[in-house]
């Protein structure tokens, strides 16, 4: 799904956004938009910054079967091509860091975009 980064309040998020927390340099790679992740060690990439109320479009996909690396994040509904495929009722905004996972297996992610709600 591409984001009209025109629209209002979208922004895309980069390298200079994330910040690696606990894995070798060349455990993850910035190529312009793309970040693609070796998948070893396991650890995170993080947001610098702290967010509390958003909407969140990631594009990934796993290079290789049966990849566990993916996006963590609290107080969540969750739309994969377009449909709903879980969240929860009555949560409650929590603030903290957005974190890319490295779990093992090569993954990619791109086109990260973040619109901060009110």
């Amino acid at each position: 799904m591409m984001v009209d980064l025109a629209g209002p309040g979208w922004r895309a998020l980069n390298g200079n956004d994330f910040v690696n927390v606990n894995c070798k340099p060349e455990t993850w790679n910035w190529k312009g938009s793309l970040l693609a992740c070796t998948g070893q060690p396991t650890g995170v990439m993080r947001t610098r910054q702290i967010f509390t109320n958003f909407e969140l479009i990631v594009e990934w996909r796993h290079l290789r079967s049966a990849g566990n690396s993916g996006v963590f994040l609290g107080e969540v509904r969750l739309w994969v091509n377009q449909h709903e495929v879980s969240g929860g009722n009555a949560c409650e905004p929590r603030k903290g860091y957005l974190c890319l996972e490295s779990e093992g297996s090569p993954i990619e992610f791109k086109n990260i975009a973040i619109r901060e709600l009110p």
